[in-house]
């Protein structure tokens, strides 16, 4: 009988197999029950709303949108932003950027669209 050779892994991969194994088992053991309830929505969550500008005013802002025409009053002090294209050289040291994408089986995600915030206009986080 002829012993069949097979290539030795070595410890890295006997060492991703133990890992992997703890992981899964501390999911399991952290993981919570099912009596839990969700908690409430809090009634000021921000929503996201499309929609064409008909006419404005110092304190109002009017909408059509997919739901029909919308008027909603503005608080003093709320930002607007505008949302413009622009060319890789202008951004600088310190700007934030936020990607969207979509689910890809190539690889994992495609970049859809890219915002940019200038630095000057990014808060510091608190402390």
């Amino acid at each position: 009988m002829r012993a069949l050779n097979l290539p030795n892994p070595g410890g890295p991969l006997i060492a991703l197999i133990v890992l992997g194994v703890i992981a899964g088992f501390a999911g399991y053991a952290t993981a919570g029950d099912d009596s839990t309830p969700a908690p409430e929505a809090v009634a000021n969550t921000p929503t996201a709303i499309r929609g064409i500008v008909q006419s404005s005013t110092a304190n109002s802002l009017t909408l059509t949108t997919p739901d029909g025409v919308s008027t909603f009053e503005l608080e003093p002090g709320t930002t607007i932003e505008v949302l413009q294209p622009i060319e890789l050289p202008a951004l600088r040291a310190g700007d934030w950027l936020n990607a969207g994408a979509v689910p890809n089986a190539q690889t994992l995600f495609a970049l859809t669209g890219l915002i940019v915030i200038p630095a000057d206009l990014v808060q510091a986080p608190a402390p």
